[in-house]
């Protein structure tokens, strides 16, 4: 619940290294977000083909941007929710309302939510009665368990983000 300053002054403070230090590594990992041509390509057919398409995110309003920017994304997206800004990280489903504050909670069942956190994101937001599409990451991360599917199955499983052009849901 405290914004990206707040993180930088706690952790120069911590690890003894300049802010502008701790920045410069943020960019480096920043940098380090590569969205693959396959994601682009389905991210501008699915706009073409009339989808509402949107972003919710744990990252930082300015990274989040950042990245849509910086590879001119940011025009295919209908609404971009970030955690900073609503003061609370997902899987709390008020970050997930607040991406779906325009939609009649009747509705909820016409949104696809895709996500590669199978815990963190999909089990949160089919409590709201919203589709889900699991993204199973072929990535080994050290950092994250492999996720088993637990008390909630989501709706379709995918193992690259282009089969979402030919998913029927």
């Amino acid at each position: 619940k405290i914004n990206e300053e707040q993180v930088y002054h706690d952790l120069s403070h911590l690890l003894k290294i300049s802010k502008e230090d701790l920045q410069a590594i943020d960019r480096l990992l920043l940098e380090a977000h590569i969205i693959d041509d396959d994601t682009v390509v389905t991210i501008k057919t699915l706009k073409k083909q009339g989808y509402y398409l949107g972003i919710i995110s744990n990252n930082s309003q300015k990274n989040v941007e950042y990245i849509l920017e910086r590879d001119n994304l940011a025009q295919y997206f209908d609404k971009v929710v970030v955690s900073e800004t609503i003061k609370e990280r997902k899987p709390n489903l008020k970050v997930y309302l607040s991406a779906f504050k325009d939609i009649a909670p009747k509705d909820f069942s016409k949104i696809l939510f895709v996500s590669d956190e199978f815990v963190e994101d999909l089990v949160a937001v089919k409590i709201l009665g919203v589709k889900t599409a699991w993204l199973k990451s072929k990535i080994n991360n050290e950092w994250k368990q492999e996720e088993k599917e637990i008390l909630i199955k989501p709706d379709i499983n995918i193992s690259v983000i282009k089969e979402l052009l030919n998913a029927e849901i």
